[in-house]
């Protein structure tokens, strides 16, 4: 049995509508702990990692570790049902309705209840290993520079090239009638300001090439946070990581994107 109930609706909608812009399918992981996804997309050069932990959650019960198939195109829908300030419970019973899952929208202030119960699919899926890996670069800087940055330079080029140094960090791409960039400094240590700042640890000069299209799923997904960990090696997969709500406590969206090399490489 599992019955869950979080207050910020808003927030488990936006997490959908992440999760959506990379995969169609996915297999919702519920355990004692919370929810959990990690899911590839087709291409097999993305994974995401999501994790919704019980402090999401006003109650949570979960009896047993559940495996629900969900297709996000059906879900996204659903989650329109979901008001401004609604809160959402999400109910499975293996016992009666093994098939279905319910999605319950509590308006509090209109004193509405809306309720979708949701055919769950049959998917068959490995088991994704999150890469641990060493990286030589890692960044931690505002999500609304990170987002209008990516927004900005992908509009000229199908790929972004991210150069790091000691110095700070730089994202560049070249198109058909000319090149851009912006470059970021690193901070200095005293800096004190908690959002704006852009702090670095740097082992060794980092420069790679990344998809456009990928790099703006990201960013779509990173609003959910205030600030973003960026972590970077030549040749290596991309790390990019966040605190749901900039708790811990609440959850994290980890993405991982594969470079692309250059021809001569």
């Amino acid at each position: 049995m599992l019955e869950c109930r979080i207050p910020q609706g808003q927030l488990l909608k936006k997490i959908f509508e992440s999760i959506k812009e990379m995969v169609n399918d996915i297999n919702l992981e519920c355990g004692e702990s919370g929810l959990g996804v990690q899911a590839m997309d087709a291409s097999q050069v993305s994974l995401i990692s999501v994790c919704l932990l019980n402090g999401a959650f006003d109650h949570y019960e979960c009896k047993g570790q559940y495996c629900l198939g969900l297709n996000m195109t059906q879900v996204t829908k659903v989650m329109k049902l979901c008001g401004p300030d609604d809160h959402v419970i999400i109910r499975h019973n293996p016992n009666t309705e093994s098939d279905r899952v319910t999605f319950i929208f509590e308006s509090p202030g209109e004193r509405k209840v809306s309720s979708f119960d949701l055919r769950l699919m049959s998917l068959h899926t490995d088991s994704l290993g999150i890469p641990k890996m060493q990286h030589e670069a890692v960044i931690e800087m505002s999500t609304k520079s990170f987002i209008k940055t990516i927004t900005d330079l992908s509009q000229f080029s199908e790929t972004l090239v991210i150069d790091v140094n000691q110095k700070g960090i730089k994202f560049s791409a070249e198109g058909d009638f000319g090149e851009g960039s912006t470059f970021f400094q690193a901070s200095p240590p005293e800096d004190t300001s908690l959002v704006e700042n852009v702090s670095l640890t740097c082992t060794a000069d980092v420069s790679c090439i990344f998809s456009s299209r990928y790099m703006l799923y990201f960013a779509k997904g990173c609003m959910l946070a205030e600030r973003i960990q960026l972590s970077l090696s030549n040749k290596q997969l991309l790390k990019l990581q966040l605190d749901i709500n900039n708790d811990k406590y609440v959850g994290s969206i980890t993405y991982f994107l594969a470079p692309r090399f250059v021809e001569n490489e």
